[in-house]
């Protein structure tokens, strides 16, 4: 949003009022952040210094009239600056940042930016045996978007169905009701995420598998039992072979000395090439 503010295409937009010319920068430039890093929830709006909606990307024959939308740009027009938080949309729940746009003698309107936040959870490296699900309460479903899959679970809905193996657990704690404390062989913990008003939107529930570690464990018992064996069977191999190798020259050495006692050249200097190795 910040960042946007400061274009100079934004700034002469809102001054010239020529809403067809910052359609034609806007849209190319939020496809561009689109498709660099794969995140189609992004949403740009652009508001005039009155806080009236003026463009707004998700669809630029709208204009909006989102009370949280209008929360946000009240603010940033009271104190003159950045404001951030998060908001309910279609897309769940949604995180949002609102900047002036400067100009000479004051700002030239607001500029707003908006994602989904299942998009940022669902991108975060988690070690193995954590999970991280966004929550939503199932009163306020309405506009939310079917595509986000979400499923209803008592008083909680789950966004993302499918799109992580782990979540059995995670949906079996939900569904009992189970947000805070330990579930079957599992800990969770529910952070909860508010409007810039207070109003509960929903929240992150965070859980661990709490038998990874013994898991790790044992599976650090059969390595190490792995290579003790490993190092047992190359110790008897060694063993063996030298046994074989001593009990042939026993061997042959008991043919020399009998071929000694009865004169017998032949078996006392036999010609083969591997005796005259030895």
């Amino acid at each position: 949003a910040i960042a946007l503010s400061g274009l100079h295409e934004v700034q002469e937009g809102l001054q010239s009022g020529d809403r067809e010319a910052m359609a034609s920068f806007i849209l190319p430039y939020t496809e561009s952040i689109r498709q660099s890093i794969g995140d189609f929830s992004i949403h740009f709006g652009l508001f005039t210094r009155d806080g009236a909606s003026f463009l707004w990307t998700g669809n630029v024959n709208k204009r909006q009239a989102d009370d949280e939308t209008s929360a946000f740009v009240r603010q940033a027009r009271e104190i003159m600056g950045t404001v951030s938080g998060f908001s309910a949309g279609q897309n769940g729940i949604e995180l949002r940042a609102v900047s002036p746009v400067p100009g000479q003698g004051g700002p030239l309107g607001i500029v707003e930016a908006s994602m989904a936040l299942d998009k940022i959870i669902r991108d975060i490296v988690r070690p193995q045996g954590a999970s991280a699900v966004l929550l939503l309460p199932s009163q306020g479903l309405d506009d939310v978007s079917r595509e986000l899959h979400w499923e209803v679970l008592g008083d909680w809905a789950i966004l993302g169905q499918g799109r992580d193996n782990e979540w059995g657990s995670v949906r079996n704690a939900v569904s009992k009701g189970v947000i805070n404390g330990r579930f079957e062989s599992s800990f969770f913990r529910f952070v909860p995420i508010t409007s810039l008003g207070g109003e509960l939107l929903g929240g992150v529930l965070l859980g661990v598998d709490t038998t990874l570690g013994s898991q790790e464990r044992v599976s650090e018992v059969y390595r190490l039992v792995g290579f003790f064996l490993l190092g047992a069977l190359l110790l008897w191999f060694m063993l063996l072979f030298n046994t074989v190798r001593v009990e042939q020259f026993l061997r042959h050495l008991r043919k020399v000395i009998i071929a000694s006692h009865s004169n017998s050249f032949e078996e006392r200097f036999e010609p083969a090439h591997a005796h005259c190795l030895e």
